[in-house]
């Protein structure tokens, strides 16, 4: 079993270089990250509105950016600009979900039943594709897959795809358990990594528990060291034909 906290995904982190189905390069950084909060549906909304204006003519303006990106974007027009044009693709509205939860500190969609992905956002390397796909995990019509149709774009192993989400409020110092059930074609696929605010924290493979094939359900503990804690299920692999699912994504506190 393979379930182990890896040094190895820090390296296959570093060899991750996003890049987009339809753009050519997006960062998705912090910048990114404040433009586009990932829990909230009218923060999205309104930094669409502002980009559907912004990128009609070649801009300058120093001011007048979303407030609470300008921490994390400063004041210069190529960064708005950049980040404008990596918006979310989605055209399903994604208030068909719901908007309002009974608190912050869980994932959002964690079981993929909403009409899209949202508010997951995926990166994706060339060679990669990802779709809603049925049925899903015990108790679940759908998952989330991750599917290579091409030679992988990066070194072999390296991660070729990956699923992000933000969760905010969370209590320094608290205890919190993730759980989450993976599902893996074959033998020798590859294997989902979980990074925490971007730190490597545990492998699963098709070796594991139940083998492939079949639907895995894995836990995690930690003890949250900041508030708004960033998700990361990333895809290894380094054949084509793979396919690599993910359902039922829950965080509790212990």
């Amino acid at each position: 079993m393979k379930v182990t906290n890896n040094r190895v995904l820090t390296a296959l982190g570093l060899l991750f270089a996003v890049t987009n189905e339809v753009k050519a390069v997006c960062n998705f950084d912090n910048c990114y990250r404040a433009f586009y909060p990932t829990g909230s549906p009218a923060q999205i909304s309104s930094a669409s509105d502002f980009c559907a204006t912004y990128t009609t003519t070649t801009n300058t303006a120093s001011t007048g950016f979303p407030t609470r990106a300008t921490s994390a974007c400063g004041a210069s027009p190529s960064k708005y600009s950049s980040v404008c044009s990596c918006r979310p693709t989605s055209t399903s509205n994604p208030t068909a979900c719901p908007s309002t939860y009974p608190d912050d500190q869980q994932f959002h969609n964690g079981g993929f039943e909403c009409p899209t992905y949202f508010p997951w956002e995926p990166q994706l390397a060339p060679g990669t594709q990802y779709q809603l796909s049925s049925p899903g995990a015990a108790g679940s019509a759908k998952a989330f897959e991750f599917y290579q149709t091409g030679p992988p774009a990066r070194e072999a192993h390296s991660a070729q795809a990956r699923l992000i989400q933000t969760i905010y409020g969370l209590t320094i110092g608290k205890k919190y358990r993730l759980g989450y059930s993976t599902w893996i074609n074959r033998y020798g696929a590859g294997f989902w990594g979980l990074m925490i605010n971007g730190e490597p924290q545990q492998t699963v493979d098709a070796a594991d528990f139940g083998g492939p094939g079949v639907w895995n359900y894995v836990t995690f503990d930690f003890t949250a060291t900041v508030v708004t804690n960033y998700f990361i299920f990333e895809v290894i692999t380094g054949e084509v034909g793979t396919i690599f699912k993910l359902d039922n994504v829950t965080l509790v506190p212990l």
